[in-house]
């Protein structure tokens, strides 16, 4: 015999509340850090670029491969640039990110 649904939906409730505070707790602190070091928002939205740049290399076609490699290059080094900046700010990368009460399905369950 399972549970009712009422129990079922609390839980999935709470689930989701809990993942909607991760996330939002992460965008408030984000959004501090990058008030304070405006260069870390400009490395977001460069290595989100990289991401971006990818999806229209494999719609382009050609060598996608190659392309592909140099963009992971680039996005690999903005990274280590980014996470460099923040250390030396006082702050890592998970400071940004949100802290899911489930490190292994993120706060999907």
């Amino acid at each position: 015999m399972g549970y009712s649904f009422e129990i079922k939906k609390k839980a999935i409730d709470k689930i989701k509340e809990r993942k909607r505070s991760a996330e939002s707790d992460a965008e408030f602190r984000k959004n501090k850090i990058f008030s304070e070091i405006p260069e870390a928002g400009e490395y977001e939205h460069k290595i989100a670029s990289c991401a971006i740049r990818a999806g229209r290399a494999v719609l382009r076609g050609g060598d996608v491969r190659k392309e592909l490699e140099s963009l992971k290059d680039e996005s690999l080094k903005l990274q280590a640039e980014y996470a460099e900046l923040l250390k030396s700010k006082g702050y890592s990368v998970s400071d940004t990110e949100p802290d899911y009460y489930c490190k292994e399905c993120y706060g999907l369950y």
